[in-house]
């Protein structure tokens, strides 16, 4: 299994969790998605409702990261766009890892 490279920010991790809580994917007692190295700790059982759901809040997280992020990188001045500009505007958006890194190394 590839090991995930994209670090998420404190705030995106602390809202994950709080999902996490609400939907019964993450015991109460864990205040964070770090490995303890604890079979107990570490492996706990989940329905998959609520896995669909952690799953569903976690992308939508993921995409409101990815436009804010998008929406930085914009320039400020009224000038317009170029063509590469509202593509990677829109390709960042989607926060679909697959095509940001295809976009970057065809662009």
């Amino acid at each position: 299994m590839a090991k995930a490279t994209t670090q998420l920010t404190a705030t995106t991790l602390k809202k994950l969790i709080e999902v996490g809580h609400e939907t019964h994917t993450i015991p109460d007692d864990r205040q964070d998605l770090r490995q303890h190295y604890s079979d107990e700790q570490d492996f706990w059982e989940v329905s998959a409702w609520g896995l669909k759901e952690l799953l569903a809040a976690a992308y939508e997280l993921g995409k409101q990261d990815a436009m804010k992020s998008a929406e930085v990188s914009a320039p400020t001045s009224p000038t317009r766009l170029t063509p590469f500009e509202r593509t990677r505007a829109a390709v960042y958006a989607t926060g679909n890892r697959w095509a940001i890194e295809n976009f970057n190394n065809t662009h």
